[in-house]
């Protein structure tokens, strides 16, 4: 577990893990491990630590890094950001002069780079993957670096607003989008619906709840739907079923399994 070195308490216990190697302290706040600040920690195991450097252009800016708990530099000196992203990998950022932009990427503990740092925006693992953005594009890789989803899909908003839980599978299934238009794949890339939903959603227990408009002769209609992870859909919201002419109990007073098999549509 990741903890970010900001209270006393949490200072004095990794003072008492740091025996042995050489740390020194200024003031109540900062710790230091060869001269390099402590700013978190992994399980006391892993240290990230930030130094002061100059840059190319005589500024004195800091440059991140890990150190083990033998005091070894396993990843170096040379990035603008350094997060603890999974297990012993770690989210890396570095400053693109070229083109004044920042680029992330994934490394191991060992310094191995799992992701290349070329990518705009890097998610949080779920289900064994990850979101990668470049260039507004998105897809999805998985832990060792290989690319399980391609990096087709729209990315839409993250350049302007990104959710915590945004683009993450969830019930073997992410949201993805193309022209503006949303549909559902699998970790396959199969897609589970056409593309015809307007706005992101996440499956949750096994149902999503979706949007569709349809054209009437004064305006827009929003018409909501309950989808399943067999690709059926359901109006919900007091909505009649047009093919079947019966109302559709609301997503909430349904039971989502029968015995130990999905059966959203069961209300027995």
């Amino acid at each position: 577990m990741y903890y970010s070195i900001t209270d006393s308490q949490e200072l004095t216990k990794l003072k008492d893990r740091l025996i042995g190697l050489p740390f020194h302290e200024i003031g109540m706040e900062q710790l230091f491990i060869n001269n390099r600040e402590i700013v978190g920690h992994v399980d006391y195991s892993y240290f990230i630590c930030q130094e002061i450097k100059e840059n190319r252009l005589g500024l004195s800016i800091p440059f991140h890094g890990v150190i083990d708990k033998h005091g070894n530099i396993i990843v170096p000196f040379e990035y603008g950001v350094i997060q603890h992203f999974h297990d012993n990998i770690f989210k890396i950022n570095r400053f693109i002069q070229e083109n004044h932009t920042r680029k992330w990427g994934i490394i191991k503990c060992d310094g191995e780079i799992i992701c290349p740092i070329e990518y705009d925006f890097i998610g949080r693992v779920k289900e064994g993957v990850f979101a990668i953005v470049k260039d507004n594009k998105l897809g999805f890789m998985d832990l060792t670096g290989n690319l399980r989803i391609p990096v087709i899909y729209d990315a839409e908003d993250l350049n302007n607003k990104v959710l915590p839980a945004r683009y993450e599978f969830n019930d073997g299934y992410v949201c993805v989008c193309i022209d503006g238009k949303f549909g559902f794949i699998d970790h396959y890339n199969n897609s589970l619906t056409d593309f015809i939903f307007e706005h992101y959603c996440e499956f949750q227990n096994g149902v999503a709840k979706v949007c569709i408009y349809k054209e009437t002769f004064t305006c827009k209609q929003s018409d909501s739907y309950a989808l399943d992870l067999e690709g059926n859909m359901k109006y919900i919201d007091g909505w009649i079923d047009e093919f079947e002419q019966e109302p559709i109990v609301p997503i909430d007073d349904l039971d989502a399994y029968e015995g130990n098999s999905l059966n959203i549509w069961n209300t027995d």
